[in-house]
């Protein structure tokens, strides 16, 4: 469906070594001393969590996702704000106009970031617009935006534009995409990651 995406504990299940190794190769992306907007998801929770795992210190965090902000309690040397808004229980998120603007008071090192979905001519799709209007602020606040989506997001649909893949610095993934995707990667400058 390109309108609703699935359950929320379907989609922690669903490809989770995938994720994990994403979300690993993603914290070895970070050094310490940055700071991060987190989008929420499944494959963003696997980067807090390897992040908090490898114990980068004194990060500062901005997240609208219930669940990133959760993994982040038991590490003493990071700074958490969540940035409240409208509830979004599909997701364990906040969003809406009042999130967006709490985003639009930060400037971040980086953006992590995941989609519903990125079409085969580069879109990056999500399922909520309230989602959407966060996710943007966080694009255009952001230094280096990393794009972080399972394979599977390279065959799905969704409503709401979100941007494009040459908005972001880096995309990583479990497995190269399509040849015409790989393509859309490499012709707008985009760092390709496969995780392995």
């Amino acid at each position: 469906s390109s309108t609703a995406n699935s359950d929320y504990v379907m989609r922690h299940i669903e490809n989770s070594d995938e994720k994990a190794r994403i979300g690993k190769a993603v914290a070895a992306m970070i050094p310490s001393g940055s700071s991060l907007f987190m989008t929420p998801g499944t494959t963003v929770e696997a980067a807090a969590r390897a992040l908090a795992d490898q114990r980068v210190e004194n990060l500062h965090v901005v997240t609208n996702s219930t669940v990133a902000a959760g993994i982040w309690v038991s590490c003493p040397n990071v700074t958490i704000r969540w940035t409240g808004g409208a509830w979004i229980a599909n997701n364990r998120a906040m969003g809406g106009a009042v999130a967006a603007q709490t985003v639009d008071r930060f400037r971040s090192d980086y953006a992590i970031m995941s989609v519903g979905a990125i079409d085969g001519s580069g879109h990056l799709l999500e399922y909520r617009e309230e989602e959407v209007l966060v996710a943007r602020a966080m694009l255009r606040n952001s230094r280096h935006s990393i794009l972080i989506v399972d394979h599977t997001k390279f065959s799905r649909v969704a409503t709401f534009v979100l941007g494009h893949l040459q908005e972001c610095v880096s995309v990583v993934t479990d497995r190269a995409p399509s040849e015409a995707v790989a393509k859309i990667i490499k012709d707008v400058g985009c760092r390709l990651v496969v995780a392995s």
